[in-house]
């Protein structure tokens, strides 16, 4: 499945990557160190879309991967990207990609653990800028708090439910809500 955003071309090869593709996602996360060598050998399996610019070069991933959070039972898929410094900025790129990641997920659900949704746990702060936030908003995550290292957590539940109070209470912002 291919889409376009700008001049940016988006493929889901979720657990169906080849092996140039492979090579091309290990030397994207090595070369930028992002990942070491093992550390990106580990995780290609799950890189859900690629992102590659007008030339065919591959300059983005995101990877998704299914985990409990805060109660065994309770799963979640957990959603990373990254994109090359180089293209990094493009107008609605991330946001293309953030829609296109919700709208497969809510489709394939991965078998035995039947994940509630998704989970972003921001390691970059640089992009939650107000407009990707209001996005946010607007397209159905829910901000949940600061996790323990004091990265934001957002939550999209595909039942468009809202996580428990119990859940709620332990990720309360150390420092008034940065997205109100």
């Amino acid at each position: 499945m291919l889409s376009k955003c700008n001049n940016y071309i988006m493929e889901n090869v979720y657990q169906n990557i080849d092996p140039v593709t492979q090579t091309e996602i290990i030397d994207l996360w090595t070369t930028a160190r992002v990942l070491d060598s093992q550390g990106a050998e580990n995780r290609v399996h799950e890189v859900l879309f690629t992102i590659k610019n007008s030339s065919g070069l591959l300059c983005g991933v995101n990877t998704v991967y299914v985990d409990s959070f805060m109660a065994k039972g309770n799963y979640y898929y957990y959603m990373r990207a990254f994109i090359r410094s180089e293209d990094r900025g493009v107008s609605g790129l991330l946001l293309s990609l953030s829609t296109k990641t919700i709208s497969f997920l809510e489709t394939y659900r991965s078998s035995a653990s039947s994940p509630k949704g998704i989970l972003i746990i921001a390691e970059n702060q640089k992009i939650w800028r107000k407009g990707y936030r209001r996005y946010l908003g607007r397209h159905g995550w829910n901000y949940l708090g600061m996790g323990p290292k004091g990265n934001h957590v957002w939550y999209y539940n595909f039942d468009r439910s809202l996580m428990p109070a119990d859940i709620v209470l332990r990720f309360q912002p150390r420092q008034p809500n940065p997205f109100t």
